[in-house]
């Protein structure tokens, strides 16, 4: 069996990857089977991993009043969850697990209407004790934040949409 490696210095605007690509499109090598498995492994969400406990932070840093942040897959992986320090819990540990269950049911059901009315951007939720705030994070998490009801849930969403902004220039 012979393998074929190729090198490709990773930048953040993406540049070097879609060039990577374009050359193994090309190398007669990576017409094969070869050029999924090449081709899976410059994608971006491989070489550039999300940073979870980054994320975590940034999004704490938007408003003093956020409570907790989940990042979880579209089939309901918890990737991270953190609570703020010193923030007690509102519900028991099955009841969390619960709620975010049916969050991203929810999400699931608004992403089946997409065709019709368009990709969702976030659900807020408001309760007397918290609000929730529900939002995609790439094509393939879903972040799931709480905060306090004084929370300016305008600037956490505002916030978190511009660092995805950010993320893909």
């Amino acid at each position: 069996m012979e393998v074929v490696i190729f090198v490709f210095p990773l930048d953040p605007a993406g540049t070097s990857q879609k060039a990577a690509k374009g050359v193994l499109q090309k190398h007669p090598r990576t017409r094969s089977g070869l050029s999924r498995v090449i081709t899976l492994i410059m994608d971006a969400k491989y070489l550039h991993p999300m940073d979870y406990q980054h994320i975590h932070q940034s999004i704490m840093n938007l408003d003093p009043n956020v409570r907790l942040i989940t990042i979880c897959d579209t089939n309901g992986k918890m990737m991270f969850s953190d609570h703020k320090a010193g923030v007690k819990n509102l519900l028991s540990p099955e009841e969390s697990k619960r709620s975010l269950e049916m969050a991203i049911n929810a999400w699931k059901e608004r992403t089946a209407l997409a065709p019709k009315i368009g990709k969702g951007k976030y659900v807020l939720a408001e309760y007397e004790k918290i609000k929730r705030i529900t939002m995609p994070l790439g094509d393939d998490h879903i972040l799931y934040i709480t905060t306090d009801t004084m929370a300016d849930h305008s600037r956490i969403i505002n916030g978190v949409r511009q660092m995805a902004v950010t993320a893909k220039a």
